[in-house]
């Protein structure tokens, strides 16, 4: 029997033709593009905001000089010009090499996703003199820091709070400022805050969340923030978290003000400046480490709990000073002790009921005998009290005119009894009587059974002896 022949006719031919060209068609249609990559990045992504932010910004650039081309479609012909359009923006290096990371990493989701056989061609780029245009920058002198910290310890309000726990923690800035009250332990033998994830804040990496000692200044801060909350709070500063989230601009203002402090570098130097602090009390590796924040090194390190808070507080009290104390002298005055905020708010208040009806801050900066730290610190304290408030400019009380509102001062609590301050409980509420006399003395302040000398301290207390009523 003979075998069967089959004659090929211009319908196999057409069939065979057609049909591989409809296929071939049909499969470079789908091959994603560059904007398809981005939508995987996101998907991937979807819990993280910030992350998602700056991988549209990347791919956008990138979509700009190339177009938004099919994967498959792209040469290396266009990411050299990719390179050079960034060059001559004058941008560099670094920023190049992760715009490119995260193309690669897009384009890898997506082609993972599709199960496609194609070529990333984002994949190890090499790109021309990369990392010769970094500039090193130099670390923070210790100089620097103490008067940083100075300046933080005589300002005394919570931004600055939030600046001398970062100087003294080393911690990044959205880890501080998105703490809660109870993540603060302050009275116990080892001081340290506690770094974690909350719901108005995400941690960068899953090592980030840890134990980290107070000491010196970041001690001090913490006290503070303890100190003034308010019953019933859960944020340490609720004034970097909106509708829930924290705010991305937390460091843009201190940024300023400390370049007005001629500070060349960000927030984020002091990070920085802790790692050679740790180098330089040669602190092991592993303890910077868990510190920090970074993923341990070796397999040893991810084994157990870690370190205790008494080991790492004792290697930071090495590397800390008290020579913040000594700048704030200098800068904040000769006075031997600092007010309290107790003490600052009776002074601001017993100078507004000596002046005209509306004064500005400027007159209660020239009547007051405080220096000007203090009198922001006693004219917020008494707006917080609900004893003063500002008419005209609300969010900007230096500009305001100053108003009190009538109400009584509160009594001072055990911790702020001091003789200066019931001085001047003493007068206001002399000056609140019907009839008052046209010049009080100060011994006219005390009970009969309370003799103040004449030449006594308490005669010669700061605006008491100079002030006329």
């Amino acid at each position: 029997m003979g075998a069967l022949v089959m004659r090929p006719t211009f319908g196999t031919f057409r069939i065979c033709v057609l049909g591989h060209a409809t296929l071939a068609t049909n499969r470079s249609e789908r091959i994603p593009r560059i904007s398809d990559a981005l939508f995987s990045y996101e998907a991937r992504h979807v819990g993280n905001s910030d992350l998602v932010d700056n991988a549209r910004w990347h791919f956008n650039r990138a979509i700009a000089v190339i177009g938004d081309k099919r994967i498959n479609e792209i040469t290396h012909k266009d990411i050299r010009n990719l390179i050079a359009a960034e060059m001559a923006r004058e941008i560099k290096t670094r920023s190049i090499r992760k715009t490119l990371g995260y193309l690669s990493a897009g384009t890898w989701m997506c082609i993972t996703e599709r199960c496609l056989r194609i070529y990333n061609p984002f994949h190890r780029i090499r790109i021309p003199k990369e990392g010769f245009d970094k500039e090193r920058r130099e670390p923070v002198s210790p100089d620097v820091l103490a008067k940083i910290q100075a300046w933080c310890f005589v300002k005394d309000d919570d931004i600055r709070w939030l600046l001398a726990i970062i100087s003294e923690t080393g911690a990044r800035a959205s880890e501080i400022a998105g703490l809660a009250v109870e993540d603060l332990k302050t009275n116990i033998s080892a001081p340290h805050l506690v770094i974690r994830t909350h719901p108005w804040r995400r941690l960068k990496t899953k090592y980030s969340s840890r134990l980290v000692p107070l000491v010196g200044i970041a001690l001090w801060a913490a006290q503070r923030i303890v100190d003034t909350a308010t019953p019933g709070q859960i944020l340490a500063f609720p004034r970097y978290v909106r509708n829930g989230q924290l705010m991305k601009a937390v460091t843009s203002g201190i940024n300023y003000w400390l370049a007005q402090r001629d500070f060349p570098y960000s927030v984020h130097a002091f990070r920085h400046c802790l790692v050679d602090r740790l180098r330089e009390v040669a602190c092991p590796p592993d303890i910077r480490r868990s510190i920090l924040g970074w993923s341990p090194s070796g397999y040893e390190a991810r084994y157990g709990y870690g370190y205790s808070t008494e080991i790492l507080h004792r290697w930071m009290s090495r590397v800390w000073t008290d020579r913040y104390i000594e700048e704030a002298k200098q800068i904040h005055g000769t006075r031997p002790q600092r007010e309290s905020i107790y003490g600052c708010m009776t002074d601001v208040y017993l100078t507004m009921l000596t002046l005209e009806a509306s004064p500005t801050f400027k007159h209660i900066t020239q009547a007051c005998m405080l220096p000007i730290a203090d009198i922001e610190r006693g004219s917020r304290e008494a707006r917080k009290q609900g004893l003063v408030r500002v008419v005209q400019r609300p969010l900007s009380p230096k500009s305001g005119f100053h108003v009190l509102t009538g109400q009584p001062l509160p009594p001072p609590n055990s911790r702020e009894r001091s003789a200066t301050t019931l001085v001047r409980c003493a007068i206001i509420r002399k000056l609140y009587t019907p009839a008052r006399p046209t010049r009080l003395q100060v011994a006219d302040c005390f009970p009969s059974c309370f003799r103040v000398p004449e030449h006594s301290r308490l005669a010669n207390i700061g605006l008491l002896c100079r002030r006329s009523i």
